[in-house]
């Protein structure tokens, strides 16, 4: 009786063990799977001359996320540049520029960085009509 008591106090710290080892192998698949990338996602910029007449705040999005510009003025556009040609709003392109013309355009992040896209009218471009997207 004794050696069975053993095997039933064996089997019941067994059982307590594999329920501990159970539950904490279900809270490490939770955790991954609450770390895991997610889907990517589209983000809506209303593209227009702002009324402060400053640049849109900087972006802050994930690689392969995707920015969808949505034109007041069929008239702008969109356009990839390097960050001196940003801050004089001097619409030399970048190879892949540009992001698109007229109406609604759509910009895929492809690379982490910095990213600075500007209108090419540099009137609505030196009235705030540019942003950085920061992509991580």
């Amino acid at each position: 009786m004794g050696v069975e008591t053993r095997g039933v106090v064996a089997v019941a710290a067994t059982s307590t063990s594999t329920a501990t080892a159970t539950t904490l192998l279900m809270m490490m698949v939770m955790v991954n799977v609450g770390l895991a990338q997610q889907p990517p996602q589209s983000h809506t910029v209303y593209w227009a001359v702002p009324q402060n007449k400053q640049p849109y705040p900087d972006m802050r999005v994930p690689v392969k996320d995707s920015i969808l510009f949505i034109y007041s003025d069929p008239t702008d556009d969109v356009h990839k540049v390097n960050s001196s040609n940003y801050a004089t709003c001097n619409p030399v392109n970048l190879p892949g520029s540009p992001v698109g013309k007229g109406g609604v355009s759509n910009f895929t992040i492809t690379s982490p960085g910095y990213h600075y896209l500007i209108c090419r009218n540099r009137k609505h471009c030196n009235n705030g009509l540019k942003v950085t997207v920061i992509a991580n």
